[in-house]
């Protein structure tokens, strides 16, 4: 049988005692928004934790408060049925601003009013997951200089955009509705970066998805319709590729163009099976001058049978 010396234990220990503050800093609090004391506020839970993580705060009730996440790390706030998150500064300040923040998860909740819904900046990676965030006085959502994740949430009733990207900010949408936003859908500029799979982008007063200033879009199974202006416009040296992994792409009555090729700018229609047609301003994919370019377009196979004004070299 072998023996340990102290010597040898020693680095035992030490690996024991490590391990052990590892997980000693993960907290699971309850809050309840319609009770008392610290743990009826969400900023008030947040004071309680090792911003080091990992944390889960599940939260009841009816949350009147702006949150603040600064300087987290592996924090997860969970809605219990019904869960809400209600401005309380009257218009004037963001109901959740989330910055220099890591693997912040906000899941399940209503969110109501603000100057923007959600903010999530400074080099932030933020995922949102089933949450309805509507009714600001700005923007829904606004991604700056960060990365975002959207699953399965409805973006709607904001009178400025529904979803803003910007400062070579990145984001995915899966599965999400962003609808009935005033100035548009979702806006890409400076250089940001768009993934969006499944979602549907739906009665907005303006483009339905915006890029400007070299940003980027990957479009694959979108579903963008009766917005106000363009179904997609691309802007300032900016690029679109719309490709199929189901069921396509369909844009479709909008009452501008569907897709609408600006200075300098780039759609790539990848492959067969997207449907850019019957939008009320014709042709559907247009390109406008100056400098505009595009590959695909062809009315029989990659744009469905929709009208264009596009030329192949």
């Amino acid at each position: 049988m072998p023996t340990f010396t102290p010597l040898r234990k020693f680095p035992l220990i030490m690996v024991c005692a490590l391990t052990f503050c590892a997980y000693a800093h993960a907290t699971d609090l309850k809050v309840n928004c319609n009770g008392t004391g610290a743990l009826s506020t969400i900023n008030g839970a947040l004071k309680l934790l090792n911003p080091q993580g990992p944390n889960t705060l599940t939260v009841s009730g009816n949350c009147k408060e702006n949150v603040v996440i600064q300087s987290f790390d592996r924090l997860t706030l969970i809605a219990n049925p019904g869960a809400l998150i209600n401005d309380a500064s009257g218009g004037t300040v963001d109901v959740i601003t989330i910055v220099d923040s890591q693997r912040i998860t906000i899941q399940g909740f209503t969110i109501n009013g603000g100057g923007e819904g959600i903010i999530c900046y400074s080099h932030s990676l933020c995922r949102f997951n089933g949450n309805t965030i509507q009714g600001s006085t700005g923007d829904g959502v606004s991604i700056s200089r960060a990365r975002a994740e959207f699953m399965s949430n409805i973006i709607q009733n904001h009178p400025g955009r529904g979803l803003d990207v910007r400062e070579a900010g990145e984001a995915l949408t899966d599965g999400d509705t962003i609808r009935s936003n005033g100035a548009a859908g979702v806006r890409l500029e400076d250089g940001s970066f768009l993934f969006a799979v499944s979602s549907t982008v739906q009665g907005n007063g303006g483009n339905g998805i915006r890029l400007t200033d070299h940003s980027t879009l990957r479009s694959r199974d979108n579903t963008i319709t009766a917005n106000g202006a363009n179904g997609v416009s691309l802007e300032g040296g900016s690029e679109a590729r719309f490709g199929v992994d189901v069921t396509g792409n369909v844009v479709t009555g909008n009452a501008g163009h569907g897709v609408s090729v600006n200075d300098l700018s780039f759609a790539n229609f990848e492959s067969p099976g997207n449907s850019v047609s019957g939008n009320t301003t014709q042709p559907d994919v247009v390109c406008n001058p100056q400098f505009s370019g595009e590959r695909g377009a062809l009315p029989t196979s990659n744009i469905g049978g929709g009208t264009t004004n596009c030329t192949e070299p």
